[in-house]
């Protein structure tokens, strides 16, 4: 943040001598439209939606303007951010500023990204958990990323050792880019892209871990990602949930329903799962536990145990809610039976 803060007032003596240069002195109603925060990309700065939008800002000549921040941020292209269209991908709607190439790479934990910003978004507020896929004991493991868009997680896993990813993404802007990232990561002979809706084209009964990378809730492709795991043993589902933090009422009953269920001889939480001092993070995954059991319970004719083996809070979106991740175990009763194979409860 302090390096932002630096950025910001080199942007705002950059902006000062551009109006004094224009006749014009800076003036606190001017100073709350220069950003205070933006995305870099290797020769292009993202600047978000409300950036120079009303002021002398819109009085100046605009090339003017988008030179003098294109110095200050010592890139050759500029974009501004729009509000996210309502579509099936939520696309991002991105204004051209300064250049008209709408294709820009970002380098992150040493691996590249390259995406057309007018069609689909980076996230940058998932890095702890890129980060810790990248750190993922996955060696020779077969994994599905049912959500992949343009790799998020897909490239860090392959870089973590994963033997193969399914990389399933319907959204044709991101097949693109995805594909690109995988070749500028030299990852491609590892990776299957399967284009499409996952309930359709997942593959069955090939992986050890499956990743969910959907908010606010990925719960609709849970049946597809448990015909993704092998079923001689089973594996993990990387679970992505938004997860609200100020109980009301009806949650308060539905994780009392679930919070009886502790007992169950099909429900485990592993003893060094963090909570993150809140209950109620606890008690939700109680919630995920029954329904995957249930799905189990419609696939399988063999008993199948869910485990809870770590949770993660990714990003906090205000002060009630949670983007969240849980890794669930899920194994049949046959290989938990066996002496090799025993979980831990």
């Amino acid at each position: 943040m302090k390096m932002v803060a630096i950025k910001r007032q080199g942007l705002e003596k950059d902006l000062g001598s551009l109006l004094e240069s224009a006749g014009f002195a800076l003036t606190e109603k001017d100073r709350k439209y220069i950003p205070k925060k933006w995305d870099i990309f290797s020769d292009l700065v993202l600047l978000p939606a409300d950036a120079f939008s009303g002021g002398i800002w819109i009085s100046l000549e605009p090339i003017a303007l988008w030179k003098c921040v294109a110095k200050s941020f010592h890139v050759d292209r500029v974009a501004r951010q729009g509000r996210i269209r309502s579509d099936a991908f939520r696309s991002p709607r991105v204004e051209m500023l300064l250049g008209s190439n709408t294709w820009a790479k970002k380098k992150e934990n040493g691996l590249i990204y390259e995406l057309n910003i007018t069609k689909s978004m980076f996230s940058s507020g998932n890095i702890t958990e890129k980060t810790r896929m990248l750190n993922l004991d996955c060696e020779g493991d077969v994994i599905v990323d049912l959500f992949a868009g343009i790799g998020y997680f897909t490239i860090p896993l392959l870089k973590a050792g994963a033997a193969k990813v399914y990389a399933c993404e319907w959204n044709p802007y991101a097949v693109e880019a995805l594909r690109r990232n995988l070749k500028l990561n030299r990852m491609e002979d590892r990776c299957e892209v399967l284009f499409g809706d996952n309930r359709q084209v997942a593959p069955v009964g090939v992986a050890d871990r499956v990743v969910l990378g959907l908010i606010p809730s990925s719960e609709m492709s849970w049946p597809a990602a448990i015909k993704c795991l092998k079923t001689s043993h089973g594996g993990v589902l990387h679970v992505h949930m938004n997860v609200e933090t100020l109980k009301t009422d009806q949650q308060q009953h539905v994780f009392s329903t679930y919070h009886t269920e502790q007992s169950s001889d099909y429900f485990y939480i592993a003893s060094s799962v963090d909570w993150k001092n809140s209950p109620l993070f606890r008690d939700f995954a109680f919630t995920i536990m029954r329904r995957l059991h249930d799905m189990c319970n419609e696939m399988f004719l063999e008993r199948w145990l869910i485990t809870v083996v770590h949770f993660e809070r990714v990003k906090s979106y205000g002060p009630k809610v949670w983007h969240c991740v849980y890794d669930v175990e899920l194994r049949p009763l046959s290989y938990r039976n066996s002496s090799s194979n025993r979980l831990i409860n």
